[in-house]
């Protein structure tokens, strides 16, 4: 793959300082956060029982023949969340050489991957050096097995699943398929499958007893279980009907541009004068599923008739339409974990 070709990752939580604030990084003075003489050291051994915790968890997932990585949760202190201190961190998670992280969780939990042994003896030995790896130590509070959320009810019989995402293809399509065969190997009924992004997949699903809960929440790739929200909407709710008048750009305004880079736009009544002739998309027709991104073009050029309010200070949008997404069944299916 060309190395120009990877795609960008950053993790961070929402900021309470002004981004235009210098920095810091080039200074040598330690940050008052970090640990030192008898409490740092406890510190380390509590996190070296941790990864030897892990270490073992690690040797049971490969002996019962798990297909999907092991992922693990690391609580980073808030401190330690900064700009200059997250290189050590996804550092000593990517200390094997790949590309470990995945996301995010909460405000606080780094999520990763672990596919071999080696990376977890690296962060071993780093957490060990009470020497040198002071504040890489203090930055994190704890490390362990991901565990998925699961949320029951006894008397809720439908739950909405959702599955990790490995941020690859290949990996979340073999999720998807262990999952779907083991929903019909112990009698779980898939009432539906929803693609809210090419990414996120969330199934809803009947459990008919604690039993079924109990084996769904060993599955591998499991991210979240919890009740499915019921609604109930009816025609008497509806006072009225809001009829949005089509709106038409004027010759004489030069409107902004906005870009949805989405799934496409399909051409409408309400959207054609809008959308400017050039667009961009490197996937034929046959492979684009236009949906969300006319809703979301839609929301722009509408947004305020849609919602019955006055908040847009602008007159009209124009709209540029850039597919980057397309429909699932134009990405090429690599079969190297079916082999």
């Amino acid at each position: 793959m060309n190395e120009k070709n990877l795609p960008i990752k950053f993790f961070e939580k929402r900021k309470k300082y002004d981004d235009r604030d210098t920095e810091g990084g080039g200074s040598s003075k330690v940050p008052s956060w970090v640990l030192s003489g008898v409490e740092l050291k406890n510190h380390a051994a509590s996190l070296q029982n941790e990864i030897n915790n892990v270490k073992r968890e690690f040797s049971a997932w490969k002996s019962e023949g798990k297909k999907l990585p092991m992922i693990i949760s690391s609580t980073i202190k808030e401190d330690a969340i900064a700009k200059s201190h997250r290189s050590k961190i996804s550092g000593i998670l990517e200390s094997d050489g790949k590309d470990n992280i995945i996301g995010l969780w909460g405000s606080d939990r780094l999520l990763s991957l672990v596919t071999n042994e080696q990376l977890l003896n690296n962060i071993l030995n780093n957490i060990s050096d009470t020497q040198n790896m002071a504040q890489l130590i203090s930055s994190i509070e704890e490390i362990d097995v991901f565990r998925p959320y699961i949320e029951r009810d006894e008397q809720e019989k439908v739950y909405k699943i959702k599955l990790i995402n490995y941020n690859d293809y290949d990996l979340n399509l073999l999720s998807m398929i262990n999952f779907e065969e083991s929903c019909n190997k112990n009698g779980v009924n898939i009432q539906s499958k929803t693609r809210y992004t090419p990414e996120l997949i969330v199934y809803r699903i009947t459990i008919d007893n604690v039993e079924q809960l109990d084996l769904l929440e060993e599955f591998e790739g499991l991210f979240s279980a919890e009740p499915m929200e019921q609604f109930e909407v009816t025609l008497d709710w509806l006072d009225e009907e809001v009829e949005i008048v089509i709106k038409k750009p004027r010759e004489d305004i030069e409107y902004p541009i906005v870009g949805v880079l989405d799934t496409g736009i399909s051409k409408n009544k309400y959207l054609d004068s809008w959308i400017i002739e050039k667009k961009f998309t490197s996937y034929p027709e046959e492979y684009q599923d236009n949906k969300h991104g006319t809703f979301v073009a839609g929301l722009v050029a509408y947004g305020d008739e849609l919602n019955e309010s006055q908040t847009a200070t602008l007159d009209g949008i124009k709209i540029f339409d850039a597919t980057v997404y397309p429909d699932i069944k134009c990405r090429s299916m690599r079969m190297r974990y079916f082999s």
